[in-house]
């Protein structure tokens, strides 16, 4: 069995480009979460005219999937980097992250799913919280909406909640005007 040399001058090297990969991986960061919420906030901004606490509620929302997921990108890319420098093949890590990430994802497709409908729903703006809506022939006034699903109380006090892989289509009946169409009978006299 060879001999394993831990002395500092062949550590050294070593430990500098795993503290360079630690520190451009962070800077990467924060540059791309500065830049994610510049971009949604000037695109979601030109697309639409809505109170500003509203808007800044929902690019909040959306900045933070979009800075959660290119972070847990950045990390993964920078760990593996790191096992690469320190000498270690990183081939079956790979595989064994691949075939995982594969179970995850037909084990949680519904979920996956259910965010990604979120995701659109809140940056195209279907309804919002406190409108009245119709979502796959289910009306009421939407109380809540995250980027797993959507809750609505209809008018008899029941609550419905729907993940938002099964919002196929929805009408909002409040947004922007409203009208009630009324039978009024009137005696001929």
């Amino acid at each position: 069995m060879p001999a394993i040399d831990i002395s500092l001058a062949a550590v050294w090297p070593i430990l500098t480009r795993v503290i360079i990969i630690v520190v451009l991986a962070a800077v990467l960061r924060a540059v791309l979460v500065r830049l994610i919420r510049r971009v949604m906030s000037s695109k979601i901004a030109l697309r639409r005219t809505e109170v500003k606490e509203v808007l800044a509620e929902r690019t909040d929302t959306l900045s933070r999937v979009l800075v959660q997921i290119t972070s847990i990108v950045i990390w993964i890319v920078a760990a593996l980097t790191i096992l690469s420098e320190a000498g270690m093949d990183i081939a079956p890590v790979l595989a064994t992250v691949g075939l995982g990430a594969l179970a995850i994802g037909l084990a949680a497709q519904n979920i996956i799913r259910d965010y990604f409908n979120g995701f659109f729903i809140l940056m195209e703006d279907w309804y919002r919280v406190g409108e009245v809506a119709i979502i796959g022939g289910t009306g009421g006034l939407v109380e809540s909406i995250s980027l797993r699903r959507t809750v609505l109380r209809d008018l008899s006090g029941t609550l419905h909640i729907i993940p938002n892989s099964k919002v196929e289509w929805a009408s909002n009946m409040t947004r922007d005007w409203s009208r009630i169409n009324l039978n009024v009978g009137v005696a001929y006299r």
